[in-house]
């Protein structure tokens, strides 16, 4: 087979940190430091065995700056261009890394980009060679244009000890079709398509009666950057990890793998089991007994320090106990390969007359507008944890193809023949609380204290390798343990 050349320009550069002055500023010392930055350009060839593919990254003069004070940013610009005939997945890495900086916290880095590229949110700096972005496709003709920031943050804490300190790399492009990344595996044997579903794609389903393939990747931000996720008849997706079979739904934006229970654990549960206030949509409430339309009683949890802001007595759900404290066990010795991930049970109030109605139904009913994101941001309220499992929300579950009511159609690769809970409320009255379900083949509701069957949400590092399998349900990828 003919090997086709993928020409990669570099760009090195090194960021060191010499003091120059202090300056006191309400009692606290703070140092103003110097910033040299040194770039040049490399080039690497890479080869691949597959069509004819062609990436370039080309970067513009790094950005210096004299006098570089706690606070300040500097950044880099460059582009990735796919030059070839097929889509390509890639990787963006940093090598050579120099980061000596005494306390490393206090050095962070973003990455934005245009057409569907990579997105990091803020992250510590590396301090040695890895990816930076993991898995990102890219389709013929297209450009993405990037910006890396650098940011030396401002602390209350006095930063003399980062003085003189240096911190440098080589970003490095991969061409990942042929790895044995999880990640890559799936972005490189699906299909990415160009533009998100239409509102009417997104009701009618993937495959529907107007005959429009939605079959493949598509590519939408979530709370963490760049999400890539599977729609429609997908057969191509399926992992065996701690003796389990399980199906990918997306690549996150920090590049982890999130991944849905294929088979039945022979075991449901209610969500909650009591169902007559408003705070049983909730994955935790309180025990206020006051619980009305006006005062709903959803806990609020702050998943950066781990507790409730609103100090009243917390309840867990009945679904989050058996997902955590029962459930879990079942895989607990893997552990270390399972990332901590965000969940999102969007309590968030959209309307509080008669009947509280949650946001997920007006983006799946009304608006046609779902969403990889949780409405609050600044995840402190009763909607968004941190956790090492949890379930799909019925965004999700949305723009994997699942409509809401009015389909037939079983090919859809979430499709599970019982009825299983989401992750994401409808409504709520004073005596009602109604969450997403599907039910076979579409989206339906429920009230919480009914059983329904629980498919386990988990999500693995971004690092992980596979050993062996096509991704195929007689043929899973294997996970490499």
């Amino acid at each position: 087979m003919q090997k086709h050349h993928i020409q990669i320009n570099n760009k090195v550069f090194i960021i060191s940190f010499c003091a120059l002055a202090f300056v006191l500023i309400s009692s606290i010392s703070y140092a103003y430091f110097t910033a040299t930055v040194i770039g040049n350009d490399t080039a690497k060839g890479v080869n691949a065995n597959t069509g004819t593919m062609s990436l370039v990254l080309d970067g513009t003069t790094l950005v210096g700056a004299d006098n570089l004070y706690p606070g300040a940013t500097i950044q880099t610009k460059f582009t990735v261009k796919n030059t070839g005939t097929l889509p390509v997945t890639y990787g963006l890495t940093m090598i050579d890394v120099i980061n000596n900086f005494a306390d490393k916290n206090d050095l962070v880095y973003s990455v934005s980009s245009t057409n569907n590229g990579g997105i990091k949110d803020e992250t510590v700096a590396p301090d040695n060679s890895g990816y930076i972005i993991n898995a990102i496709g890219i389709n013929p003709g297209v450009t993405q244009e990037y910006t890396l920031t650098i940011h030396f943050k401002e602390t209350a804490d006095n930063q003399n000890d980062n003085q003189g300190k240096t911190f440098g790399g080589l970003i490095q492009i991969d061409n990942l079709e042929d790895s044995n990344y999880l990640a890559s595996k799936i972005m490189a044997t699906n299909s990415l398509h160009e533009k998100s579903p239409t509102a009417d794609e997104l009701v009618a389903g993937a495959p529907n009666a107007k005959g429009i393939s939605q079959d493949g990747l598509f590519a939408l931000t979530d709370d963490k950057g760049m999400s890539y996720y599977l729609r429609g008849a997908i057969d191509n997706n399926y992992v065996s990890f701690a003796g389990l079979t399980w199906k990918v739904v997306r690549i996150n934006g920090d590049g982890t793998i999130r991944m849905i229970l294929v088979e039945s654990t022979g075991t449901s549960t209610a969500f909650n089991n009591t169902y007559n206030a408003p705070k049983y949509v909730g994955y935790t409430y309180d025990n206020a007994s006051a619980c009305t339309i006006a005062s709903p009683c959803i806990s609020t949890y702050n998943s950066d320090t781990k507790t409730f802001t609103n100090n009243k007595s917390v309840t867990n759900s009945t679904i989050k106990n058996y997902l955590e404290n029962t459930w879990y066990q079942k895989i607990a010795n893997y552990d270390s390969y399972i990332a901590q991930a965000g969940y999102c049970n969007d309590t968030s109030v959209q309307s509080t007359e008669n009947v509280i109605y949650y946001p997920a139904y007006n983006r799946i009913t009304t608006s046609v507008d779902p969403t990889l994101k949780c409405p609050n941001t600044t995840k402190n309220y009763g909607g968004y944890y941190e956790s090492k499992i949890g379930l799909l929300t019925a965004d999700e579950i949305f723009l994997a193809g699942i409509p809401y009511y009015d389909t037939t159609d079983k090919s859809n690769y979430l499709y599970y023949n019982g009825s299983w809970w989401s992750f994401s409320p409808i409504n709520s009255t004073d005596s009602s609380a109604v969450v997403f379900i599907i039910h076979s083949i579409f989206i339906h509701s429920n009230n919480v204290n009914n059983v329904r069957v629980v498919r386990p949400i988990i999500n693995l590092r971004a690092d992980i390798i596979i050993t062996g399998g096509d991704g195929t349900k007689t043929s899973p990828y294997e996970v490499s343990i």
